[in-house]
């Protein structure tokens, strides 16, 4: 009798409408800040990049290179899924080494770090180096299921960009400035497993690596010396 009364004439339907709400909103908050980004959706609501900031950071351009080939193998449907498998894979090893996903451009993505220190440099570095990794370790899933492996190759550069929130109907928190651009060639250059980085990321580090010489970059005038990551080891 007491539950009777409880279902049919106290609170019960208030409580269940409040559960419903939170619930709804979880979720809600959840999806948008999946579609955001890391650490963006507060940012928004909060109008803190509404003006344009100056912010030093590190850029890891991480292409697919044979998305082609791909493409070619698996038709235009089914290589969507192969890029999606792709970055579900390496996603972890991002998170890991603590770099943020700014965004997904065709066959490339980009990664960011705060580029206080020579750390920022070996995370992205070891960063790109597990992927690496991952992707061998996956490699049989990819053969079985698509009939071709991931390949990629990476351009890593850094120094200040402007960070701001640009857009009316959809907005976007975005990064605008030559540094982006630098690292799009640097990556641009790069071979088949290939991690190509400034002269200026590398300093004080413990990162080894090669010289590959002084390179004009496409839009350059001075030339810029560009070196061959070959293993970084995180302090």
């Amino acid at each position: 009798e007491e539950f009777r009364n409880y279902i049919w004439k106290e609170d019960f339907f208030i409580v269940v409408l409040y559960t419903i709400s939170l619930a709804l909103l979880a979720t809600f908050t959840f999806q948008i800040t999946r579609k955001l980004g890391q650490g963006f959706l507060l940012s928004i609501i909060s109008g803190r990049y509404f003006k344009p900031r100056l912010k030093p950071r590190l850029f890891l351009f991480i292409n697919l290179t044979n998305i082609r080939d791909i493409i070619r193998q698996c038709g235009l449907h089914e290589s969507f899924t192969f890029v999606n498998d792709f970055i579900y894979d390496i996603t972890p090893e991002i998170l890991r080494h603590k770099g943020r996903i700014h965004h997904y451009v065709d066959n490339q993505m980009v990664i960011v770090w705060p580029y206080h220190s020579t750390n920022a440099v070996l995370k992205s570095a070891s960063c790109f180096f597990s992927i690496k990794m991952r992707i061998h370790s996956r490699k049989a899933y990819y053969k079985t299921h698509y009939g071709i492996a991931p390949q990629v190759n990476a351009g890593l550069h850094g120094g200040t960009a402007v960070q701001g929130e640009i857009g009316v109907i959809k907005t976007e928190i975005a990064f605008y400035g030559d540094v982006i651009n630098t690292t799009a060639r640097i990556a641009s250059l790069a071979g088949m497993d290939e991690l190509l980085a400034s002269a200026d990321c590398i300093q004080a580090t413990n990162i080894r690596c090669e010289s590959c010489g002084a390179i004009k970059l496409a839009g350059k005038i001075e030339e810029m010396e560009i070196f061959r990551i070959l293993r970084a080891d995180e302090e």
